[in-house]
């Protein structure tokens, strides 16, 4: 095709001085050629024209344009009247023209007398005027002469019966027409007036009719193209001999090519109206009253109405021109062609559009034998074939016949899903209230359409595709079962009998087929293939399964879940009724298929709540029968909390795992095992918060259910749930999960789990309430597991119930506090029997704690608190209790208090008072009276209050001195024995000797209270006492003062140890005491030998 750029027209190039060499070129050798007709021979009117013609060649102004010269009377005269003479000339005419030699009025009268003779050109000649022809066709644009002359040409040059002449003027007419259209429609709206003068003065017609005036030209053009195909006169173009045996493939070629030139300018469409209802009998025409339905199918619906009704009445008569027409309009022209769907629809949503596709597809059904077994299996392409195979088809085997009737049926199909899902999406897409109300109501309509077409012809269809799914080739297989599936998305016809369709070998009767035929049609392979459509039969036509759902899986499941390919969410967008019928059909499939139900959930998670009634009951079901629950279903539980445990489904999972741990009968050990350690598993991961099932969870860990392993794992997820996620909870919940706590905690079955569950309770105060009420509740039952049976559990309890007491100190209430320190203490020590060893044991460890307390908060509390009863309990024990360990651990009390810096600082007299005499008491009547003086009781003691003295001068202040003192003279009294120091006072006056240096006067007042015990003592009391004035001497400064006292001490017998020490220092003496120290000195030399080198050495030292 070849498209002549518009400037090679323009005047600056026509007449450039090229141009105009070849004009005058071609001129002359018309000139010669005339010549030739100046002879004798010639008739003489047609020798004189001739001779005036060459006469006045060399005059005219070029090009020729006008018809009032001796040129064009010459030619017009011997084309009209001299038939022989002309044939000669008619290659050189042709030349001159495609040497642009005439134009306008001369042009067209000249191309009207051509087109007398062109019968007789030349191949060559034929040649270079298409080529120019498709070049020139829009010289001096938009001069209609030039159209018409142009295409006068062409077109008789396509009526010829030379075939290459014929086929290569029809190729050049089609240049010639996209070139002339592709002008106009890129051209202004303005025209010149001479174009407007043209229409208006020859035509009689107004070209501002159309949308663009210059649509004006194509309309004669199609017009007389139009008149020829009914043999009607031309008003346009100058044809003498028209192409009849084309036209109507010229009429097609342009209704196909350029469609969007109708739906611009629907007026150029009427031209054809009368064509195509005289044509309707012409089973040629079909190619083209279908590319008219095509293309102006919008414009001019009625007649196509028209046409539709017309060809299906005539069906029976004429069954191929009535399938081929149906055929070529719906099917599409390219693959993918959307225009063929929007044909369709644009039929079925208008007037009588369902009345003709009710009455197509009754026709196609109706004339179709459906007990017909075909030689071979059916192949369909959806392609469309052209007029001439189809008839040709038609001739031969009739297959056009038996095809085309499904492949009909199958393009409408597609087209109509394809408008219903549009109607469906636009609901889904509209954004504004009253654009969505709009619509609604017009797809609504479109919906209900659809429902009424079905309605009749439902079944039919369903005939057609049972049909064409039997007798398929398994190539076409797919493609018919993926359109019988938009089918069914489309009709959501109901089948009376269900089991035809997911049966494939009923739905075929393959029964009643021969093995061969079996074969031939590929049915097994066919039926391996057909649970793929059923498959989305259940996704895409929830209400065509509506009541055989459970039919439906049963055929799906029959072999294993692992073998189907419907998607578990399938589901996901049907409305809540339809997926509760979907789950209550799935949970009643044997094998039961978990896998598959527990995706499915998943998969609907949104709409749990909707669903879960369903699956309670079912498990409620299984859960209460007396037999095992089956192993599968059970697995479903499992996989719902390993997949599925999520806050839409917590508390609806957890309810049904309390009643599986609760079942006596259905569930053994180990499934129940299972699920405590499954839904730790989960919590341990900590994906997901915990919010709504606490409740069901404290069910779960009840421990009273539960013994043994089963116990064990119930508390390790406790744990779990305890540490993990009672931070993040309701504190509403708190409280209860105490309360767990302390189930666990009494629980006997298993002590480790008693005392371990202590552990858990800091995680849950700290994020409990802060109130009274909730603290009182909470200390009042952890003190309640003090009088526990099991000692470990009653320790533990003491244990935990002082720690947080102390913890949180500043948060518990005062009312609370003043409660214990005022009763609460005093009424649970009552509460014990002091007489028994095994409540001595529980009673020890609160003593101390109660004592530790209020020494901790010495400031806040002070001892008025009924100290004075929890001196005596304690007391009472040490002197009551055979156990050492205890008696031991209670000596702890006196420690915690006397070495407090918030006690000492009070000074509180009264308070030291009371408990010396309370050690005292325990002196005289416990440890006084333990035999073995190497008891571990007795060197504790001894310990204790050598303890107490060693802190006693940050009490100096504070108590009387002397009452120490006068308390370790009792104890060297009271243990007095002449074979050794009792280990009580051993330690006393170790513990005394170390508080040097003290001050004055308590200083002096224990050197004093030193010798006493010195004097009145035995030997070992006198061994014992130089050595603890050996120990003085090294702690003090005024060593010297101390050797003065100690002079006889040093110099006794006991005193070695003393002497050495001293000798070994080096002191300064005053002048005057020199010679005291040397008298000294060789009294211990002449006592103790053995120092004499460094006792010269000291009294070297003072010469």
């Amino acid at each position: 095709m070849i498209h002549a750029p518009t400037k090679l027209f323009e005047n600056t190039y026509l007449y450039s001085d090229r141009l105009n060499d070849q004009m005058t070129e071609q001129l002359y050798l018309l000139k010669d050629e005339l010549q030739k007709l100046t002879g004798i021979r010639t008739p003489k009117e047609l020798r004189v024209l001739c001779q005036e013609a060459i006469d006045s060649i060399s005059a005219l102004n070029l090009p020729i344009t006008k018809i009032d010269n001796p040129v064009m009377t010459c030619l017009t005269t011997l084309f009209a009247k001299y038939e022989k003479q002309s044939k000669s000339i008619v290659p050189v005419i042709c030349e001159c023209i495609i040497s642009h030699c005439f134009s306008k009025s001369a042009l067209s009268s000249l191309t009207s007398s051509l087109l007398l003779r062109i019968d007789c050109i030349e191949w060559k000649t034929v040649q270079n005027l298409s080529q120019f022809l498709q070049t020139s066709i829009l010289e001096n644009f938009p001069d209609v002469t030039v159209v018409q002359s142009y295409f006068s040409i062409v077109l008789q040059l396509m009526a010829s019966n030379d075939s290459n002449i014929s086929g290569v003027s029809y190729a050049a007419f089609q240049s010639m027409l996209d070139i002339l259209i592709d002008a106009i429609s890129k051209a202004k709206k303005e025209v010149p007036p001479e174009f407007l003068s043209i229409c208006t003065d020859i035509f009689g017609m107004n070209s501002e009719m159309f949308e663009k005036p210059l649509y004006f030209i194509l309309f004669l053009i199609f017009n007389d193209l139009s008149c020829i195909s009914v043999n009607q006169k031309m008003r346009f173009l100058t044809c003498q001999k028209v192409p009849t045996k084309l036209i109507f493939d010229v009429l097609e070629m342009i209704l196909n090519d350029y469609p969007t030139l109708f739906q611009e300018c629907p007026q150029l469409g009427s031209v054809f109206e009368s064509t195509v209802i005289q044509s309707m009998e012409d089973t040629q025409s079909l190619p083209f009253i279908s590319a008219f339905v095509n293309s102006c199918y919008s414009s001019h619906y009625s007649l196509c109405l028209s046409i539709f009704s017309e060809f299906l009445e005539n069906w029976k008569n004429d069954v191929f021109s009535s399938l081929f027409l149906f055929y070529s309009i719906f099917l599409p022209r390219k693959s993918g062609n959307i225009e063929s769907f929007k044909l369709v629809t644009h039929i079925f949503v208008n007037e009588d559009g369902l009345k003709t596709f009710v009455h197509l597809f009754k026709r196609i059904h109706d004339n179709f034998d459906l007990n017909f077994v075909p030689q071979e299996e059916m192949e369909f392409t959806l392609k469309l074939k052209s007029f001439s195979r189809a008839l040709a088809e038609n001739q031969g085997n009739n297959s056009f016949i038996f095809y085309s009737p499904f492949e009909i049926t199958f393009c409408v199909i597609n087209a109509f899903a394809s408008a219903f899902e549009s109607y469906q999406k636009s609901k889904r897409d509209s954004i504004s209230l009253k654009e969505q109300n709009n619509n609604t109501t017009s797809e609504s309509e479109n919906d209900s359409k659809f429902m009424e077409l079905f309605q009749y012809v439902g079944h039919d269809l369903v005939d057609l595709y049972f049909y064409a799914l039997k007798y398929s080739s398994m190539g076409s297989f797919d493609m018919v079962s993926k359109n019988f599936l938009s089918f069914l998305k489309i009709s959501q016809i109901k089948f009376d009998n269900f089991e035809k369709l997911i049966n494939f070998d009923s739905l075929c009767d393959s029964q009643n087929m021969t093995a061969n035929n079996r074969q031939i049609f590929h049915i097994n392979e066919k039926k391996s293939r057909w649970d793929r459509t059923l498959n989305k039969i259940a996704s895409y036509c929830p209400k065509i399964c509506e009541e055989n759902w459970t039919i439906l899986f049963a055929s799906l499941f029959a072999v294993s879940e692992e073998d189907v390919d419907l998607s578990p969410s399938f589901a996901k967008k049907f409305d809540n009724e339809t997926t509760q019928k979907v789950l209550s059909s799935l949970v009643l499939i044997r094998p039961f298929p978990h896998t598959f139900i527990n995706d499915f959930l998943i998969s609907n998670i949104d709409r749990f709540d909707v669903l879960w009634p369903i699956l309670d009951h079912f498990f409620d079901q299984e859960i209460g029968k007396n037999s095992k629950i089956d192993d599968k279903i059970f697995e479903l539980f499992i996989d719902l909390i390993l997949k599925a445990f999520v806050s839409q489904t917590e508390w609806q999972l957890l309810e049904l795992g309390a009643k599986i741990l609760k079942s006596t009968k259905s569930v053994t050990v180990d499934k129940k095992i299972l699920v405590l350690k499954e839904l730790r598993n989960v919590f341990a991961e900590n994906s997901q918060e915990l919010k709504t099932g606490f409740p069901f969870l404290f069910e779960i860990l009840d421990p009273e259910i539960y013994d043994g392993e089963l116990l064990t794992a119930a508390f390790s997820l406790f744990n779990v749930v305890c540490s993990e996620f009672i931070h993040i909870a309701d504190p509403k919940f708190v409280r209860p999960c105490l309360e767990l706590v302390f189930k666990f905690s009494q629980q006997t079955k298993d002590i480790n789990i008693s005392l371990s569950s202590f552990d858990l309770v800091w995680n849950l105060v700290t994020n409990m309430e802060k109130n009274d009420d909730n603290w009182t509740h909470f200390l009042f039952k952890i003190s309640d597991m003090f009088f526990d049976d099991r000692t470990d559990v009653a320790l533990c309890s003491v244990k935990t119930f002082f720690t947080y007491l102390n913890s949180y100190f500043s948060i518990i209430s005062r009312k609370t506090i003043d409660y214990f320190l005022n009763r609460g203490f005093e009424s649970i020590i009552n509460r014990f029997d002091s007489n028994n060893q095994k409540s001595i044991s529980i009673i020890q460890p609160i003593l101390y704690e109660i004592c530790h307390f209020m020494v901790t908060f010495w400031k806040e509390v002070g001892h008025n608190y009924n100290f004075d009863i929890y001196l005596q309990k304690n007391e009472a024990i040490i002197i009551n209790c055979d156990v050492n360990d205890t008696i031991i651990a209670s000596f702890q009390f006196y420690d915690c208090i006397c070495s407090s810096t918030e006690v000492i600082q009070s000074k509180d007299d009264e308070l030291h008072h009371k408990i010396l005499t309370s050690l005292r008491n325990i002196s005289d009547k416990k440890i006084s009276k333990i035999e073995n003086i190497n008891c571990a009781v007795v060197s504790q003691f001894g310990r204790l209050f050598g303890n107490i003295l060693k802190s006693f001068k940050n009490r100096l202040e504070v108590v009387p001195y002397l009452e120490y003192l006068d308390f370790i003279r009792h104890a060297a009294t009271f243990y007095k024995n002449d074979k050794f120091v009792h280990f009580t006072t051993q330690r006393m006056l170790d513990a005394l000797a170390s508080t040097f240096p003290l001050p004055q006067p308590n200083s002096d007042q224990t050197i004093e209270f030193l010798f006493e015990l010195y004097e009145k003592g035995e030997d070992v009391m006198k061994k014992l006492i130089c050595y603890e004035f050996r120990e003085i001497f090294e702690l003090i400064d005024d060593k010297q003062n101390l050797i003065f006292k100690c002079k006889n001490l040093i110099i006794s017998e006991f005193g070695e140890k003393f002497a050495e020490t001293f000798v070994k220092s080096k002191l300064d003496w005053q002048d005057e005491e020199k010679d005291q120290i040397k008298a000294l000195l060789n009294e211990i030399k002449e006592k103790f030998p053995a120092l004499k080198e460094n006792v010269e050495k000291r009294i070297q030292e003072l010469e």
